[in-house]
């Protein structure tokens, strides 16, 4: 019943544009012309769960319908990537590690400052905020009473509550962690693992 109900609806150009400009005002989302079949195929899935038989009448839904807010969570989590993993792009972040922090400790000592806030945006489940938390802790650039902060934000605001408690899945994300960082900063328990309060970056919605 299903595979039938996929056939048979479609996303006319019309629908996608209505669809496309209702994303790119509410969340800053943005789908060019040729994303109208990956719009349809993620957007599929909530239509057969609210019984509607239209794109049109998602669309009217998600401006007037009684559960709109409800629903707009559900639909950026069918959205987004959420592809997130432990030092994700490895390059950036060594010319982080290695260059920007250090640049950054020697501007902030010559004008007075112990402050740092980094910001990781489209932080997912946490996995990249909390790298860079690890990379400033581990950097030595920044003991003797600094404040930092790293500071999360994501649109998806199920996956943000995931980056707020801190917990990972060490089957999966925990091995691509050197063994350094895992040791130094992740409690195990059983097949999960917890970020300690000192070492977690703190989520916001965006």
């Amino acid at each position: 019943m299903r595979d039938a109900f996929d056939r048979e609806v479609d996303l006319s150009e019309e629908e996608f544009r209505l669809l496309r400009d209702f994303l790119h005002e509410t969340f800053g989302l943005y789908f060019d012309d040729n994303a109208r079949s990956l719009l349809r195929t993620r957007l599929l899935g909530r239509l057969s769960s609210l019984d509607l038989s239209s794109f049109e009448d998602y669309y009217h839904y998600l401006r007037f319908g009684p559960q709109r807010s409800h629903e707009l969570e559900s639909m950026v989590s069918h959205l987004t990537n959420n592809e997130t993993y432990f030092f994700r792009e490895a390059t950036q972040l060594r010319v982080f590690s290695d260059n920007v922090l250090r640049t950054l400790k020697e501007r902030k000592t010559a004008a007075g400052e112990r402050r740092l806030r980094v910001l990781s945006a489209g932080c997912s489940t946490g996995e990249e905020a909390l790298s860079l938390a690890m990379i400033l802790l581990d950097s030595g650039h920044f003991f003797w009473n600094w404040d930092l902060q790293v500071v999360g934000i994501d649109i998806d605001s199920v996956a943000l509550e995931k980056a707020r408690r801190g917990h990972v899945e060490l089957s999966v994300d925990v091995a691509r962690l050197r063994v350094a960082e895992a040791a130094a900063f992740v409690l195990s328990a059983g097949d999960r693992g917890l970020f300690p309060e000192s070492a977690r970056a703190e989520g916001r919605d965006a």
